[in-house]
């Protein structure tokens, strides 16, 4: 699991995460659905942007 976390994490480090198109962090909807499981109720959608030095 903790080999699986490194990985991922190394991954999202090396971008720049924006919102799509003219999405203004205000704008994003937090609501959670019901269930045994919470869940967004509408999904995340993000633009990754290739960090360079």
């Amino acid at each position: 699991m903790v080999v699986t976390e490194m990985a991922l994490a190394s991954i999202v480090h090396n971008f720049t995460w924006s919102l799509p198109g003219d999405e203004k962090l205000e704008d994003l909807y937090m609501t959670e659905s019901t269930g045994a499981v919470v869940h967004r109720k509408y999904p995340l959608k993000a633009v990754a942007i290739p960090y360079s030095c």
